[in-house]
């Protein structure tokens, strides 16, 4: 999504690597470009991947957003939610899908 890779090849990659391995439940942490750029100013250095642009990072988030979406993970957006409150909701998910 973000470089333009063909997603093809990843998902042939990913098949390979993994070896037939899938996970009991995947979560992906939604942040806004917003509230990651308020997150990020407050580091004292950024690395290669938190320097790219706005456009590279709204990329990042809709591939995701996408493969949650295409494969039904579980989404959770974290905005104006405190540590607290998204590992409350990231526990209750995983309970409901009897993880642990």
């Amino acid at each position: 999504y973000a470089r333009g890779l063909d997603k093809g090849i990843i998902d042939t990659l990913n098949r390979y690597v993994l070896g037939g391995i899938r996970p009991d439940a995947v979560i992906v942490y939604d942040v806004s470009l917003k509230e990651a750029k308020k997150r990020m100013a407050s580091r004292k250095t950024k690395d290669r991947l938190e320097s790219e642009n706005d456009a590279f990072h709204k990329r990042v988030r809709k591939g995701y957003l996408a493969e949650a979406e295409k494969r039904k993970y579980k989404v959770i957006r974290t905005d104006g939610k405190t540590a607290a409150a998204v590992f409350e909701e990231t526990a209750q998910n995983l309970k409901k899908r009897k993880v642990f």
